[in-house]
């Protein structure tokens, strides 16, 4: 993305989390559009003892374009990711 490397901020050994929700059937009307993200979560080295900081997580988000379902937005996170990490 945008020519950094950016490969380091992941450890493909470790589990990535995905997630697409909202949609037309939401009680709440700003939830009517879907978004979509994905998370990784690192641990904490065992040597440190501290809260977990923004250096310990990577991620990203955004809505999609077009029919505002939940399964495209968990496809648009999938596709996201593979993006992020190729």
């Amino acid at each position: 993305m945008n020519g950094i490397d950016h490969r380091h901020l992941v450890d493909l050994g470790k589990d990535f989390y995905l997630d697409g929700s909202g949609g037309p059937n939401s009680p709440d009307p700003r939830l009517r559009k879907v978004g979509w993200s994905w998370i990784q979560v690192l641990e904490i080295p065992v040597d440190q003892v501290r809260p977990l900081s923004e250096k310990d997580a990577t991620g990203c988000y955004g809505n999609i374009y077009g029919p505002q379902t939940v399964p495209r937005a968990e496809l648009t996170a999938l596709l996201e990711l593979i993006k992020f990490i190729n």
